[in-house]
């Protein structure tokens, strides 16, 4: 009788300490589902802001991240506050667990750090005609963990930013004008001159090729078959890009070398056989 008396005690004081500490449990509920939905609205109405206000893509997206993850961090902690959480021990041991994750997950880590710099420092905007590495495409998005390139071809590229901040950066965009460059060999017997002021002529006749920087003609090699030239010229990125400049530089090219005679070599070679016995 004595135990079941003590039982019922126990069950009743945990009880009473239950319902004593319900309304911090509900208020810390309250406060965490509060932080959740106000974070989300917030960002999603920064975000309508700043890209209303045009404002940079990746300004924007730092902008917001930092925003939502600010508001969720001190709705957390005012939660863990409600429920008398400890939260210097937390915390510490927080540290530690964070170093230890931190350590294993150090690609991932490097990645994020390396987005934030990309967003901050912006070597290229959304939209921009890169090169990075071997990839050469148009920048799509650049998240906290990758960054996206669409290539000529069509192929959609994810680089790591980790690697992305490493590695040499040619940035198409930022200037207006490219020079594009195309060797030539003509036939030994050719007047030099006529191929000059012929393949000139050509190349101002393309529509998007400008005059300023003139193009030019260098010869610069006396070639088993022919005598090699590069043709340089200019063009404005903002008009065209270098794989729709070259195709009707070629075609231009050709048809005035046909309607001048001048002749494009190419190798011959003149098997003899043996004699027979």
């Amino acid at each position: 009788m004595y135990q079941t008396t003590a039982e019922a005690s126990a069950w009743e004081e945990i009880l009473a300490r239950f319902l004593a500490f319900l309304p911090n449990i509900l208020a810390a509920l309250v406060i965490f589902v509060a932080t959740i939905y106000l974070a989300n609205l917030i960002s999603r109405m920064l975000q309508r802001y700043m890209e209303k206000r045009r404002a940079d893509p990746g300004w924007t997206v730092l902008t917001v991240l930092t925003i939502r993850w600010g508001i969720i961090l001190m709705g957390t902690v005012a939660t863990l506050r409600q429920v008398d959480f400890e939260l210097t021990g937390f915390l510490a041991g927080l540290g530690i667990m964070g170093f230890t994750i931190g350590f294993a997950l150090q690609d991932i880590s490097r990645n994020i750090i390396a987005g934030m710099l990309l967003l901050v420092q912006k070597p290229f905007e959304i939209g921009d005609s890169v090169k990075i590495a071997e990839f050469t495409g148009r920048v799509l998005s650049v998240d906290m963990r990758s960054t996206e390139l669409m290539t000529p071809d069509g192929n959609n590229v994810l680089i790591p930013n980790g690697n992305v901040f490493t590695m040499p950066i040619v940035n198409y965009s930022r200037v207006s004008t490219r020079r594009m460059e195309l060797t030539i060999g003509v036939a030994y017997d050719s007047d030099l001159e006529v191929v000059r002021h012929t393949t000139l002529d050509a190349i101002r006749s393309i529509p998007d090729v400008l005059n300023s920087p003139a193009p030019i003609v260098a010869f610069h090699t006396f070639n088993a078959y022919s005598i090699d030239f590069t043709v340089r010229f200019w063009i404005d990125t903002r008009v065209t890009d270098s794989g729709s400049a070259l195709d009707p530089a070629i075609v231009a090219i050709q048809q005035a070398y046909v309607r001048k005679n001048i002749s494009i070599p190419y190798p011959i070679q003149t098997e003899i056989g043996a004699e027979s016995a």
